[in-house]
C-alpha cells in the first residue's frame, strides 16, 4: 500500500508542471501572449502629432516658407511653358505642371485642399488637350520646369473656343481656392497666393508667348548706332569749312 501512494505521489508531481506551463501561457483558449496590441488594433494608424501651441487644426503644416514653395513652382512652369514652348504646347505643359505640383503636396495637411484642387486642374487640361489636338502638329517630349522629368506634350488647336475652356478650367480652380481659403489666418493666407498664381496663368494664356530675346539684342543694337550716328553728324560739322564772310562794298 505504502508503495502505491508513493506511485501516485510521484505521477501526481510529474503532472503539475505541465498545467502550470500551460496556464501561464495561455491554454485552454485564453489569447495569446502579450505582443503590445491588446487594446488596440497593430494594423491602425499612429496617432497624429500635436499641433505646435497656436496653431489651429485647419493650418497644420501650413508654414510660408511651403506656401512660397507652391507660388514659385507654378510661377516658374508658367514662365518654362510660355518660353519654351510654342504656345500650341501651352494648355498640355501647364496641365502637367499642376498635376506634379499638386502630388507633391500632402493629402492630410493644411494643403490637402490644394492639392486636390491643382490635380484635378491639371487633369481637366489635359482632357482639353486630348480632345483638340493639333493633328498637324508632332508630340514634344520636355519638362515642366527646370528640374522636373520630361513628359510627353500634345500640341492643341488654339482657337477662341478652345482658349476660353481653358481659362474657364483655370479660373474654376481659382475660385475653388478662394472658397478654401476660410478659417484660420495662416490658412487664409495661403490660399490667397496659392489662388493669385493659379489666375496669373489666364493671363499668359491669353496673351501668348513672350518675344525670343534676340528681338531684345536687336533694338539694343539700334540704340547703340544711334550716338554713333550723331557723333558722325558733329564730326561732318566739324570739318567743314568756315562761313564765307561778307562781301566788300
Amino acid at each position: 500500500m505504502t508503495r502505491v501512494l508513493f506511485i501516485l505521489t510521484f505521477l501526481v508531481g510529474l503532472a503539475l508542471p505541465g498545467l502550470t506551463l500551460a496556464q501561464s501561457t495561455g491554454g485552454g483558449g485564453s489569447t495569446g501572449g502579450s505582443t503590445g496590441c491588446q487594446y488596440q488594433s497593430c494594423d491602425s494608424d499612429p496617432p497624429a502629432e500635436p499641433l505646435p501651441p497656436g496653431v489651429p487644426a485647419d493650418a497644420r503644416d501650413i508654414t510660408p516658407a511651403a506656401t512660397k514653395a507652391i507660388v514659385d513652382a507654378v510661377n516658374e512652369s508658367n514662365r518654362y511653358c510660355r518660353d519654351r514652348y510654342d504656345p500650341v504646347y501651352f494648355i498640355d505643359c501647364i496641365a502637367r505642371a499642376y498635376v506634379r505640383i499638386g502630388k507633391t503636396l500632402p493629402y492630410r495637411s493644411g494643403y490637402g485642399k490644394a492639392r486636390n484642387a491643382l490635380i484635378e486642374a491639371g487633369t481637366k487640361l489635359h482632357e482639353l488637350a486630348i480632345a483638340n489636338t493639333d493633328e498637324s502638329r508632332p508630340a514634344k517630349v520636355g519638362p515642366t520646369s527646370r528640374r522636373s522629368p520630361p513628359e510627353r506634350l500634345r500640341p492643341v488647336v488654339r482657337t477662341p473656343e478652345v482658349n476660353a475652356a481653358a481659362a474657364g478650367i483655370i479660373e474654376g480652380t481659382q475660385l475653388v481656392l478662394l472658397r478654401s481659403a476660410s478659417g484660420s489666418d495662416q490658412r487664409r493666407v495661403a490660399y490667397e497666393q496659392v489662388a493669385n498664381v493659379v489666375g496669373s496663368t489666364v493671363v499668359l494664356l491669353r496673351s501668348g508667348r513672350r518675344k525670343k530675346r534676340r528681338d531684345g539684342a536687336g533694338s539694343k543694337a539700334e540704340n547703340r548706332r544711334l550716338p554713333l550716328a550723331w557723333l558722325g553728324l558733329f564730326a561732318s560739322r566739324r570739318d567743314a569749312p568756315p562761313p564765307a564772310g561778307p562781301s566788300p562794298a
